[in-house]
């Protein structure tokens, strides 16, 4: 493949997204009031309040489908949606896989977002590490665990 013109696109859901029974929401609320109700006994009301909202959030985001987002790999970098990461803001990639799919991780050069996680779909990892391995270097990197228990619970 020419890499000077190499250009390889791609399409699909920004998560996985699994339905939520009513048991999920039932047990979510019995443990953000349980913990209100501790915080409370403890004599601290913000941590409670913080725990409802939070449960409250989770909740309503937990029901919102996900985007079909576009993918692309060009010269000039790697694009997510309209986000374009450039080759010189990026120090290697890693290709991970998991019990919802193959992705494709990048580790940034910056401090704010240092780590980049783009699902790969049904797309073929092999091809994906031919095109960029002429762009970045390739090396082990892990998903976060709180990334990977989020993926267990299904958030």
């Amino acid at each position: 493949m020419d890499v000077n013109n190499a250009t390889y696109r791609w399409e699909t859901l920004e998560y996985h997204f699994g339905e939520k029974k009513p048991e999920w929401f039932v047990i979510l609320g019995v443990l953000s009031f349980a913990g209100a109700t501790a915080a409370l006994l403890f004599g601290n009301y913000l941590f409670a309040v913080f725990l409802l909202l939070g449960a409250g959030v989770l909740s309503v985001s937990v029901l919102r489908k996900p985007r079909s987002l576009s993918y692309e790999i060009n010269p000039e970098g790697i694009i997510s949606g309209k986000t374009l990461y450039p080759y010189s803001s990026l120090s290697s990639f890693a290709l991970t896989g998991g019990h919802l799919g193959n992705r494709l991780l990048l580790v940034s050069k910056r401090s704010f977002i240092p780590l980049i996680i783009i699902p790969l779909g049904e797309e073929d990892p092999e091809v994906i590490r031919d095109i960029l391995s002429d762009f970045l270097n390739e090396s082990e990197h892990v998903e976060p665990v709180l990334y990977q228990l989020a993926e267990r619970l299904g958030l």
